[in-house]
């Protein structure tokens, strides 16, 4: 079963995440062990990615509002952000990634 939960345009208030794609995770997430295989592949293409474990640095959950995972979140330029929720097919990603 694929699970898409949420898409939000927001912008962060001091956001410090770099401007690419962030994939947020945890290893006793299910969901996160199958979108990092579809990430790996998409990296084999040329995409980038700056992985983010929750578990090593809980404090990500709150300060960027990461309330479930998997998430990636896309940080363009001008800062205006898209945040992910759910496991993502390469096809859905391709369209939205930097």
């Amino acid at each position: 079963m694929v699970m898409f939960l949420l898409i939000l345009f927001s912008v962060f208030p001091g956001n410090d995440l770099e401007s690419g794609n962030h994939y947020f995770t945890a290893d006793w997430c299910g969901y996160c062990r199958a979108q990092k295989r579809i990430i790996l592949r998409l990296e084999k293409e040329g995409y980038e990615f700056t992985e983010h474990d929750i578990d090593e640095c809980p404090e990500l959950l709150k300060k960027y509002g990461i309330t479930g995972v998997p998430m990636i979140i896309i940080v363009p330029k001008d800062g205006k952000i898209l945040k992910l929720k759910g496991l993502r097919t390469a096809v859905e990603l391709r369209k939205k990634l930097l």
